[in-house]
Formats: C-alpha cells, sequence, structure tokens
C-alpha cells in the first residue's frame, strides 16, 4: 500500500529536508497544483508518485514561486548530452526518486553524489557513484551557446534526496 503524507507535512518534510523555508515550498506547491503539473491532494491525499516529487523537486529550484511551473517544464524537457541516463532530465530524477525508495532496482550509492540544477541557465549535472566504486557525470542540457555559465545553481545531496523521497514515498 502506497504510503498518504497530508500536504501540511509534505510541506514541513520538504521543508525541514531540503532546507528551504516552508511558506516558499507552500507557495510553490500551491502554484504547481494550479498549473495541473502536481496532483491537488483534496478531499483525500494523493500517494506522492516519484513522478510528482521529481517535479516538485525541479520546481522549487525557481527563485519566485510563481515561476516554479515553468522552470519545471524547462528543466525537465531537457536532453541527455553526457552520461548513461535517461533521454531527458525529468525522466532521469524519477529514476533516481524510484530506484532510491525501492522501487525500481539499480547500483547508486546515494551516500555519494550531488544533482546540479542551474536556474539562470537551464543545465542540470548528476554526479554519482555506483557501488562498484565507478563515478560517473550525467549532463543535461540544451547544446552550447555562448553565456552559458552557472550564475546561480542548486545544490541538492543525492543522500538528501534519497531521504527526503523516503518520507514521502517510502514504505
Amino acid at each position: 500500500m502506497k504510503k498518504r503524507v497530508l500536504a501540511r507535512d509534505q510541506v514541513r518534510i520538504v521543508a525541514t529536508l531540503l532546507g528551504i523555508p516552508a511558506p516558499f515550498v507552500r507557495q510553490t506547491m500551491a502554484r504547481m497544483k494550479s498549473d495541473g503539473r502536481l496532483p491537488a491532494t483534496r478531499p483525500v491525499a494523493t500517494a506522492v508518485t516519484p513522478q510528482s516529487f521529481a517535479r516538485l523537486i525541479l520546481g522549487l529550484c525557481t527563485i519566485l514561486p510563481s515561476k516554479a511551473t515553468e522552470l519545471e517544464m524547462q528543466l525537465g524537457a531537457l536532453p541527455r548530452v553526457s552520461g548513461d541516463g535517461a533521454d531527458t532530465a525529468a525522466l532521469e530524477l524519477e529514476n533516481l526518486i524510484a530506484e532510491a525508495v525501492g522501487i525500481r532496482d539499480g547500483d547508486v550509492n546515494f551516500w555519494e553524489g550531488d544533482l546540479l540544477v542551474g536556474i539562470t541557465t537551464p543545465v542540470i549535472g548528476i554526479t554519482i557513484t555506483k557501488r562498484d566504486g565507478t563515478s560517473m557525470f550525467r549532463s543535461y542540457r540544451l547544446g552550447r551557446r555562448e553565456d552559458d555559465r552557472f550564475f546561480r545553481f542548486v545544490r541538492l545531496p543525492l543522500n538528501t534526496l534519497r531521504a527526503a523521497a523516503f518520507e514521502l514515498i517510502g514504505d
């Protein structure tokens, strides 16, 4: 049976584990729900899925909650340019979350590695260490441009991603 977490508890869990102010998480979730990118939680809270949690993570990388949906869709559509991951960033993040909570098998060591999300330049980089000790870097972006730079980015350790996913989705 899937875990059911109340909407207010989702906000608290995400805010606490990711170190983001609760009002910002609440406003971002409300915006993404109104835009149809997250499932509505009334009258009964819906179960959090790897897809909805991946969307929330990408949406929370925004500077303003009103831009969360736009950024989430832009980042999620980025194609893979290096590494051995999924074809798009959204699918890669969903797969990582599903692996973190045991829905899907894999060999990622969640105690090492980071998710890096460019805010001013839409790019995603994921450093992964596999259980056998090999390291790899998966990157997602839209080709190269002259102005591509990381002016602002969000860093999320994979162990923090795993902890949050386990609280919201896990058994």
